[in-house]
């Protein structure tokens, strides 16, 4: 994945790429992002992906110019705040990442965010996350997926943690992954987030 863009926008805490802006979600923004997840979660992967983690997370959504929403993450961190894959993962994985680590999760876009031309809104996602992350001085991302997706991920720089696959109480047989963020992303999104 490319490194995020040092756009007047982008520095504002917003993401704009032909008719999509990514942006941290305002608190209506945080509901419908919510709503559609479990929507879109209990459809296609047969459980609704909603958490207690959902209530200290950052959500981030990108909203189309013809469909409104059409995609969000939400992002946790930095530790020793609760990360989501502390609950299932042994204690010494984590223990091994150095720095201040996040984990952005609950990451769906509904079937019109997939047909954007020319946008590839999980992407824009990922790619804004990694600018809020930056904002916020965490070293690296973590994040837990069904293992069928992990080439996805290791196409846009995350690799294995650990042993790669763990038991997840909810979602059975997953994947967990890691990304530094590039200093470089540093200075992409300095809009108003709270750490």
């Amino acid at each position: 994945m490319p490194e995020p863009r040092s756009d007047p926008q982008t520095r504002a805490g917003v993401a704009r790429q032909r008719g999509l802006v990514v942006k941290v979600a305002d608190a209506r923004e945080r509901e419908v992002a919510l709503a559609r997840r479990a929507e879109i979660y209990t459809r296609e992967l047969g459980y609704h992906g909603l958490d207690e983690y959902d209530k200290i997370a950052i959500h981030l959504v990108a909203i189309d110019d013809q469909h409104g929403i059409v995609g969000a993450v939400r992002l946790l961190g930095p530790k020793p705040l609760p990360l989501e894959v502390a609950s299932f993962l042994p204690s010494q994985v984590l223990a091994n990442l150095e720095g201040r680590i996040g984990q952005i999760g609950g990451l769906w876009v509904t079937r019109e965010g997939r047909r954007v031309i020319h946008t590839t809104v999980s992407l824009a996602l990922l790619d804004f996350s990694l600018s809020v992350a930056a904002r916020l001085r965490l070293t690296a991302l973590v994040l837990r997926t069904v293992p069928s997706l992990q080439d996805y991920y290791r196409m846009v720089r995350f690799r294995s943690l650990g042993r790669g696959i763990f038991p997840d109480p909810h979602w059975g047989e997953v994947a967990v992954m890691v990304r530094g963020i590039p200093e470089s992303c540093g200075s992409e999104a300095t809009g108003s987030v709270a750490a």
